[in-house]
């Protein structure tokens, strides 16, 4: 099993770019949901997200995998990082360009 560290090690360049969901009021006082990166100031969801790996080889062929989150799961970084991760692997192996 591949994990972001062992893929650095081994000279691939791996980048993850988390995103959360965002709870706002609008001026008519409903309530919307929207996704936003991490780190912004608004009042965050505890369930739904993404997470965004790109993967690039040594050699330069990259590949980006992304796991979404139900809107009634909870946001876990952790599980996010393994399955976009391995969708990314899945792509480089398969010649994909980006595996949702």
């Amino acid at each position: 099993m591949h994990t972001v560290r062992s893929l650095r090690e081994n000279g691939f360049k791996v980048r993850v770019y988390h995103v959360r969901r965002h709870r706002f009021i609008n001026e008519k006082f409903e309530v919307k949901y929207q996704l936003k990166p991490t780190g912004m100031k608004n009042s965050l969801c505890c369930n739904g997200g993404e997470t965004h790996v790109s993967v690039t080889t040594p050699q330069g062929r990259s590949a980006t995998g992304i796991a979404r989150c139900m809107n009634i799961d909870p946001y876990n970084k952790k599980e996010g990082v393994k399955y976009a991760l391995d969708r990314a692997i899945m792509c480089l192996l398969t010649g994909n360009y980006t595996l949702v």
